[in-house]
C-alpha cells in the first residue's frame, strides 16, 4: 500500500519456471513501480473471464500458449501456437489438443495423465519443464520444451495453461 493505506499501483511480471524448494508454485513474480492496479486473486479471475484480456495475454506470450480444459479440449490458442503448430485459433478451439499437437504414439499417455489430473489435481507435467516431441499440422514432429502451470479455476471451469517452446534450433546444435 501507499501512503495512508491507499492502494499503490504496480506492474506485475510473471514467469513460469522450476519450482523453488518448499514452494507450491513454479510461478515467479517480480514487481515494479509502474502505475497499474495490482491484481488480487478475485481481480485476476474476473479479468481472465474477460475474453479480450485473456486473448491479449495469450497472444503476447513469448512461448506458444495452449489452454485446455480437463477433458483435453482446447479453449485458448495464442498467435505463437498458431505459428508453431500450423493451426489457426479458429481451427484449434474446441478440438482435442491430442489430435492437434500430440504424436499418435503419446496420445494414450496424455489421456491417462488427464484422467489422473482430474482425479488427484496433480500430475507429472505440472510445474516441470519437459522436453517432449510435438506434432505440426503437416505431420512433422519436432522437439519442444513444455511447461504446464498449476490448474487454474476460471469460474466453474478448471483449465491448464501450457507454455511450449520450439527447441528445433537447440536440438540441431547439440
Amino acid at each position: 500500500t501507499g501512503r495512508c493505506g491507499t492502494p499503490r499501483a504496480y506492474w506485475v511480471q510473471y514467469t513460469v519456471g522450476r519450482r523453488a524448494p518448499n514452494s507450491r508454485s513454479a510461478v515467479r513474480v517480480s514487481v515494479t513501480d509502474k502505475p497499474v492496479r495490482f491484481p488480487t486473486d478475485a481481480l485476476v479471475s474476473e479479468r481472465l473471464d474477460n475474453g479480450a484480456v485473456l486473448r491479449r495475454l495469450v497472444d503476447r506470450a513469448a512461448a506458444a500458449v495452449v489452454i485446455m480444459d480437463l477433458r483435453g479440449i482446447v479453449c485458448g490458442w495464442g498467435l505463437r501456437a498458431a505459428a508453431t503448430f500450423g493451426w489457426t485459433d479458429e481451427e484449434a478451439l474446441g478440438r482435442p489438443v491430442a489430435e492437434l499437437i500430440i504424436p499418435v504414439r503419446y496420445r494414450e499417455a496424455h489421456t491417462e495423465g488427464l484422467a489422473r489430473l482430474r482425479a488427484t489435481r496433480t500430475g507429472a507435467v505440472i510445474g516441470n519443464a519437459l522436453e517432449v516431441t510435438a506434432l505440426h499440422r503437416d505431420g512433422s514432429e519436432f522437439p519442444v520444451q513444455l511447461r504446464v502451470a498449476e490448474p487454474l479455476q476460471i469460474g466453474e471451469e478448471t483449465v491448464l495453461i501450457g507454455f511450449v517452446l520450439d527447441m528445433t534450433e537447440t536440438a540441431e546444435t547439440r
